[in-house]
C-alpha cells in the first residue's frame, strides 16, 4: 500500500466475537472497535520508506561529477534509503489484514457487499481521480506535453480503469515525464483487482476455505514470478496483480489468525523470530547485490523473504503492548501523523516529484554545493507533499469520509 491501503485500523486487542473454531460459524460485528495506533504507525513508516526511496533516487538522478554518496564515504547508510520500496509491500500486507478483517466481521450482515464497496469507492475514488483530472486535463494546459507525454495522454484510458500495471506489463513503459510521474498508480490498481474478487471468496467460502484459498494464490503469485518474466519483463513482474497477491494474501491470513485463540498465541510467539530470520536472510544475500525491486534475483528470492517479513513485523505491531518500545515507536506522534495523511502523501509526493527534481537541478546549475542543494531538494520535498496531503485532507477527502462512515451503519 494501499494507498494505498485503507485507514481501518479497528482490530480488537483480544476478538470476542468472529470465528474462533472451524466448526463455529462467522458472527457478524459491526460494533465500533477501538482504534489500534500502531496500525497507523505502520502505515506512516512504510509510506515514509517510499518517499524516502523516491526523493534519495531523485537526488541520484541530478546531474553531478561526483555522486554525494561517493563524497561522504557512507555509502552503508545511504543504501537504506534505497530500501525504501519496501513500504509497497508492507503497504499490501496491511491492506491484506485490514480489509479482511473488516470482510469476516461483517460476513452475514445486511448489506455485505453494498457497505464494503461504498466504503472503499469513498475512500479511494476522489483523490485518485481528482489527481488524474488534473494531470490529465489541466497539466496539458501548462506546458506542451513531450513525446512520453503525449504516449501517455493517448493511453489514459488504463489510468481510468484502474489498469496501469497492465499498460506497463504490456508496453514495458512507465508513465514518467519531466512534467509529472504516475508511475506509482500501479500499487492502486493491484489493491482495486484484490478488492473485486477478495470479497466473494470470503462471503461464499467457511474460515477453512478461505486459508485454502489464500494459500493457492500466494503460490499462484510466486509461480507468475517465474513464468511472467520473459513475457513481461521485470516491470511487468513487479506490477502486475497475479504476481503481487502474496503480500495481501499473506495479510489476509493474519487477520484469520489473530481471530483464533490458539493461532493468536503462536503469533505471538513466532512473529519475531520469524521477523530477525527475514532479515538476517535479507542482509545475507544483499549484503554485496544491488537491492532494487526490478532486479531479477530480488524478485526471485527477495520478494518471499520481504512478504514474510513484513508479516512478521505486522504480527509485532498488532501484538505489541502500548507501553513497550514497539508500541510507543507505532503508537508515537510523528509515525501517527505520517499514518493519518498517508494516502496523500504516497499520491502526491511521486506526482510533485518532477517539480523537486528540477529544483535540485537549477540549485547546482547557479552553483550551490551538492550537499546543500540536496538538503534543500530534501526539506522541500517533504514539506510540500506534506502540506498538500494535509490540504487535500481537510478540504477535498473528508467531504467524502464523512459520507463514508455515515453509511457505514446503515
Amino acid at each position: 500500500m494501499t494507498v494505498i491501503a485503507p485507514r481501518e485500523n479497528y482490530v480488537d486487542r483480544e476478538p470476542a466475537v468472529g470465528f474462533l473454531r472451524e466448526e463455529q460459524p462467522i458472527i457478524p460485528a459491526l460494533v465500533h472497535r477501538p482504534r489500534m495506533a500502531a496500525l497507523d504507525g505502520v502505515r506512516g513508516l512504510a509510506v515514509l520508506g517510499v518517499m524516502l526511496f523516491h526523493f534519495v533516487t531523485g537526488i541520484q538522478a541530478a546531474p553531478h561529477p561526483v555522486p554525494l554518496i561517493n563524497r561522504l564515504h557512507l555509502w552503508q547508510v545511504w543504501r537504506l534509503p534505497y530500501a525504501g520500496w519496501i513500504g509497497v509491500d508492507l503497504f499490501f500486507v496491511l491492506s491484506g489484514f485490514l480489509i479482511t478483517g473488516i470482510l469476516v466481521d461483517s460476513k452475514g450482515a445486511p448489506g455485505y457487499f453494498r457497505r464494503f464497496y461504498l466504503r472503499r469507492v469513498l475512500r479511494i475514488f476522489p483523490l485518485y481521480y481528482g489527481i488524474l483530472a488534473v494531470v490529465f486535463g489541466v497539466l496539458p494546459l501548462l506546458e506542451p506535453p513531450s513525446a512520453m507525454g503525449a504516449w501517455i495522454q493517448a493511453r489514459q484510458g488504463w489510468f481510468w480503469l484502474y489498469s496501469s500495471n497492465l499498460l506497463t506489463a504490456l508496453t514495458q513503459r512507465h508513465a514518467i515525464t519531466p512534467w509529472h510521474d504516475i508511475a506509482h498508480l500501479w500499487s492502486l490498481a493491484v489493491e482495486e483487482h484484490f478488492y473485486l474478487f477478495w470479497p466473494l471468496v470470503v462471503f461464499w467460502c467457511s474460515r477453512r476455505g478461505i486459508i485454502r484459498a489464500a494459500l493457492a494464490l500466494i503460490a499462484l503469485s510466486v509461480a507468475c514470478r517465474i513464468l511472467l518474466y520473459p513475457q513481461v519483463g521485470a516491470g511487468g513482474v513487479y506490477e502486475l496483480t497475479p504476481c503481487r497477491l502474496d503480500g495481501l494474501l499473506v495479510g489476509a491470513l493474519l487477520a484469520l489468525a489473530w481471530r483464533d485463540d490458539a493461532a493468536r498465541r503462536l503469533l505471538r510467539c513466532w512473529s519475531r523470530p520469524i521477523l530477525a530470520t527475514s532479515l538476517v536472510l535479507l542482509t545475507i544475500m544483499f549484503r554485496a547485490r544491488w537491492f532494487h525491486p526490478y532486479d531479477r534475483f530480488t524478485q526471485l528470492y527477495g520478494f518471499p523473504l520481504i512478504t514474510l517479513g513484513c508479516g512478521a513485523f505486522l504480527a509485532e505491531a498488532v501484538c505489541c503492548r502500548s507501553e513497550g518500545l514497539l508500541g510507543r515507536v507505532l503508537g508515537g506522534q510523528a509515525l501517527g501523523f505520517l499514518g493519518r495523511y498517508s494516502y496523500g502523501l504516497y499520491l502526491f509526493h511521486v506526482v510533485l516529484k518532477p517539480l523537486f527534481t528540477r529544483f535540485l537541478t537549477h540549485l547546482t546549475a547557479l552553483g550551490m554545493s551538492y550537499p546543500l542543494a540536496c538538503t534543500l531538494y530534501l526539506v522541500l520535498s517533504f514539506t510540500a507533499s506534506t502540506l498538500v496531503a494535509i490540504v487535500s485532507y481537510h478540504a477535498y477527502e473528508q467531504r467524502f469520509l464523512r459520507l463514508k462512515e455515515r453509511w457505514a451503519v446503515h
